[in-house]
């Protein structure tokens, strides 16, 4: 499953402007890995709006991780919203990664037999 983001494109001479309409499929936390949550770059949606979603991101330039917050109904210039969708792909693209390795990895259990 992907993430989608729905925007609405408005060209006014040069200049170029997104307006958020909506966010889909996108991963509650509760169900996203751990390490996707304690590291970076990762997104989910926001808890104070259903209706964004929050970036945790970071850099080598930042002494600690950046948090960023997008939501529906805000207009975005096409650099914004070039870099929103950049760093949803890389956050997307290293959580398959981490889905990938969890499911290698070997799934046990302990199972108990009344005798």
């Amino acid at each position: 499953m992907f993430a989608k983001v729905i925007a609405e494109k408005t060209v006014k001479g040069e200049e170029v402007t997104w307006k958020l309409k909506a966010f889909q499929n996108i991963l509650p936390e509760k169900e996203l890995p751990r390490e996707y949550l304690t590291e970076e770059p990762n997104f989910r949606p926001s808890r104070d709006n259903k209706n964004g979603i929050v970036f945790r991101l970071s850099s080598k330039h930042l002494s600690a991780p950046f948090w960023g917050c997008y939501y529906t109904g805000e207009v975005l210039n096409d650099c914004q919203f070039s870099e929103m969708l950049t760093w949803m792909r890389r956050s997307g693209e290293r959580l398959a990664k981490i889905n990938k390795k969890l499911k290698e990895q070997p799934k046990t259990e302990i199972v108990e037999f009344e005798i």
